[in-house]
């Protein structure tokens, strides 16, 4: 199909998605470059979230969603306003769509959201690539399509969050008029309050600008402080006030909660499939070798960054969500801001690589190297889905879910 699609067309994929939301998968993907296009994709995952299984965070999700429906908005707000809720947005959205009494379609809202800003950060991107790009862009594009895999939305606050932030990132870097993102961006620990630490990039960003080695420096600093000194801090920074972050340091980063968070990932870990288990190892190759070659390579190339400020502003800020990814390893969980800091040397790599030929580029055999493992992560992660959506996100369509319920 055509990226253009005129009027007839566009109908025809309405009432396809109509009778078989499915197809607005492959209408959507085909026709990327159209805005009907993408939000035929936003419209696929309001189904796929009307159709979710209450499974893992979903059924936690479910249960808050009827929890909440007596509440009012103004008991939400006190709670956040004494830091006693580190879920506001979800909790807001569970307020507001408690008059239809069904959780399916607050899901729908919640995957919507979700997928808005998926789709828009890929797209951010996808407008800086030339028409006619090369093979190495376009392997570097579906990577970087594919990274922020499809089931991330089913551990919902965290992940949408962290897409929230990477769009006004996104934003912020790639448009001159940027300075009103700011004011978006810090808004993001709304969604989870775990995600307050990544608001140290966009802080550094205003402090340093362009200057790359005090962006190397904090990549120092915060991979090689302890986690006896950080947790220390914590604890007299956090005893006995009774808020949501005492609560979340308690869960997962004391030093009971990172052995309940352990235990937890090696029972997962040895009770799942093999193809979770290949999911995993792989994911952390990617995470932990693969993304940080390549922002290793990018500095080894670093001189042609010198004059083009996006570029540079990209390389910088994947400097620093690496650094503030690294901080955080030194916490339970905290391989979670892997997904933040790899979505930015990707996006950075896309648009440094259609920048610069990519046989000009020192060390590039190191490219040849992590891509596999880049790719092979997206294949497994899509073989993955198909455990935890509905047979009825593939066969079925909204009438027959509301009808025959």
């Amino acid at each position: 199909m055509n990226t253009f699609m005129n009027r007839q067309s566009k109908a025809y994929a309405i009432i396809m998605f109509i009778i078989w939301p499915f197809s607005a998968v492959f209408i959507g993907i085909s026709c990327f470059n159209s805005k009907f296009g993408r939000n035929l994709l936003v419209a696929a995952f309001v189904f796929l979230g009307y159709s979710a299984i209450n499974t893992g965070d979903l059924e936690r999700y479910a249960l808050r969603y009827y929890e909440t429906s007596d509440n009012k908005l103004s008991f939400l707000f006190d709670l956040v306003l004494n830091f006693k809720v580190g879920h506001f947005f979800t909790d807001f959205c569970a307020i507001l769509f408690s008059v239809f009494k069904n959780h399916h379609i607050y899901f729908a809202f919640l995957f919507g959201f979700y997928a808005y800003f998926l789709i828009n950060s890929i797209n951010l991107l996808r407008l800086k690539i030339i028409k006619k790009s090369n093979l190495p862009v376009m392997v570097g594009f579906i990577a970087f399509a594919f990274f922020y895999s499809v089931l991330t939305v089913f551990n919902y606050s965290f992940h949408t969050g962290a897409l929230y932030f990477l769009y006004f990132l996104l934003q912020i870097i790639l448009n001159e008029n940027n300075k009103r993102f700011f004011v978006f961006i810090f808004l993001t620990p709304l969604f989870h309050i775990g995600l307050t630490p990544i608001l140290l990039v966009p802080l550094f960003f205003l402090l340093f600008r362009n200057k790359t080695n005090l962006y190397i420096l904090l990549l120092i600093i915060f991979t090689v402080l302890s986690q006896s000194f950080i947790i220390k801090t914590f604890q007299n920074n956090l005893g006995g006030n009774n808020t949501i972050l005492e609560e979340k340091y308690d869960s997962y980063a004391s030093e009971e909660g990172r052995g309940r968070m352990q235990t937890r990932y090696e029972t997962a870990y040895q009770s799942n499939n093999s193809n979770y288990r290949l999911f995993k190892d792989i994911k952390e190759i990617s995470n932990k070798v693969a993304i940080p070659l390549l922002l290793f390579v990018f500095y080894l190339n670093r001189k042609k960054f010198i004059n083009d400020k996006i570029q540079l502003d990209l390389f910088n800020i994947s400097i620093a969500c690496m650094a503030v990814t690294n901080l955080m390893l030194n916490i339970s969980q905290g391989e979670r801001f892997y997904i933040i800091s790899g979505f930015m040397v990707l996006g950075t790599y896309i648009y440094f690589i259609q920048k610069n030929r990519f046989q000009t580029l020192r060390f590039k055999f190191v490219i040849y190297l992590i891509f596999p493992f880049l790719l092979l992560n997206n294949l497994v992660s899509l073989i993955l889905v198909k455990y935890i959506i509905s047979s009825n996100f593939l066969i079925s369509n909204f009438p027959l879910l509301l009808f025959g319920s």
